[in-house]
């Protein structure tokens, strides 16, 4: 396993994590995490998958006001769901189910399910 950032143990085996090159992407477009290229098993050097993701100003545009998520800074999955046109209402709608629908589960439950499957993925929020 390679380490994370935090010290902690990576899930990502360090094989893989070996095969992740730093550098700016071949095009000048802006990505988001490491922007770096894979290499290795005798490919040749390929960029990372990138999204062009929408700007603060655009996703704060449509935040209704007093979200219960708006934490003062924008996490990068908000950005990166708000650039699929197509997919942003509905996982924004299927989020609002699992979250705040009725159900056998408190909001508490709910939120420590998260953030417990969040750390469990190394996801920094």
């Amino acid at each position: 396993m390679a380490e994370a950032p935090s010290g902690r143990q990576s899930a990502r085996p360090a094989s893989v994590a070996a095969r992740i090159v730093d550098g700016p992407h071949p095009r000048g477009l802006h990505c988001h995490g490491r922007g770096g290229a894979v290499e290795g098993a005798g490919m040749p050097r390929s960029p990372d998958a990138w999204v062009v993701l929408p700007s603060e100003a655009e996703v704060r545009a449509l935040m209704p006001p007093g979200s219960p998520y708006d934490f003062g800074f924008l996490p990068a999955m908000a950005r990166l769901v708000m650039a699929h046109e197509q997919y942003a209402p509905l996982f924004g709608a299927l989020f609002g189910q699992i979250m705040f629908a009725p159900g056998s589960l408190s909001r508490r439950e709910r939120e420590l399910i998260a953030a417990v499957t969040s750390a469990a993925q190394d996801c920094h929020y």
